[in-house]
């Protein structure tokens, strides 16, 4: 995690997935945002 970064720019990109509406493409993207805040909390700024 720590070679990774993301910024703002780059998240815009995954808009389009993340306004999928099939269910189980929206409840990959909760597990996936939650598994980034558990497992790399102190890699993301505050402000994102």
């Amino acid at each position: 995690m720590s070679s990774m970064t993301l910024s703002i720019k780059d998240l815009s990109r995954l808009m389009p997935i993340l306004k999928n509406r099939h269910e189980k493409v929206q409840k990959s993207c909760i597990d996936l945002i939650g598994c980034i805040a558990n497992l790399s909390a102190e890699f993301v700024s505050a402000r994102e």
